[in-house]
Formats: structure tokens, sequence, C-alpha cells
């Protein structure tokens, strides 16, 4: 009883006095708190966690302080009209495997050439394939998947 008297006395203090600003608190506080149940099962279970909302209401935080409590690292996928899965996962870098043909031009093994131009020193990793490959455990973000392209959803 003195505990409620002690948080009454805190919320009148902090101007939180009216029935509707203390009713706001407490839902805002209760929904943390099942935010971090639901993070907290995902975790247990193993499962990727969705995440729906309006713009602004936390979803990127939600992944960031994810990313940080768990000390892992942070791989966004920002998803746009036009990404497809190549894009997605990884690119190649054009410029050197250019730069790599017309130096070795005139070698004589033009197979070990070609194998080489399509090794990982020319793969570019993107978020997908950054985090199939991760070392250890990363919280992987894909942002605003609602702006890709439906086949890209599929």
């Amino acid at each position: 009883m003195a505990k409620k008297i002690e948080a009454k006395k805190v919320l009148d203090e902090k101007q939180f006095g009216n029935t509707k600003m203390r009713n706001w608190l407490m839902l805002s506080i209760f929904g943390v708190l099942i935010v971090y149940v639901v993070l907290a099962v995902a975790l247990q279970l193993g499962r990727p966690l969705l995440i729906e909302g309006s713009a602004g209401v936390g979803k990127t935080e939600i992944a960031k302080d994810m990313a940080s409590a768990l000390d892992r690292d942070l791989v966004r996928l920002q998803c746009y009209e036009g990404l497809d899965e190549s894009k997605a996962l990884y690119e190649w870098n054009y410029q050197k495997q250019l730069l790599s043909i017309q130096v070795n031009m005139n070698s004589q093994d033009k197979d070990a050439l070609t194998k080489s131009l399509f090794s990982d020193e020319y793969l570019l990793e993107r978020p997908l394939l950054k985090s199939i490959r991760s070392e250890k455990p990363v919280v992987l973000l894909i942002d605003e998947i609602d702006k890709a392209d439906e086949e890209f959803e599929a």
C-alpha cells in the first residue's frame, strides 16, 4: 500500500495526476513489457519476429536495441521499389573485375583468370548474404518491405 501511495505521489509531482495522462503512461509501460516478452519468446524459440506498425512507432529502434542488448551486429536491408533478390544477396565488383581482365589480358591461363573473376575477392556482400555468412548471429532488419515489389516480397 505504501508503494502505491509513493507511486501516486511521484505521478502527481510529475504532473501525471490527470486520469488520461496516467492511463496513457500505464499503457505505454504495459506495451513495452509486452514487446520485451515477445522478443524473449522469439529468441528462445529461435524464430524471426515480424513487427508491423505505422511510421515512427519504433520498429527500427527495437531492432537496434535488440542488437545492442545481445551484442550482435545489426544488418539492415532497406527495401525499395525495384529491389530484386540478387541486389539483396550480392553484387559483383565489376570495376575490379574489368581491371583484373586488363592487367591479366596477356596471361596464358585464360581458364584460371575466368575462375578467379568469380571468386569471393570480387564479390560484394549485400545484407542477406552478410547475415547468412556471419560467424556469429546477427540481427537482420528487413526495413520497409511494403515498398518492395511483390515478386521480392514473395
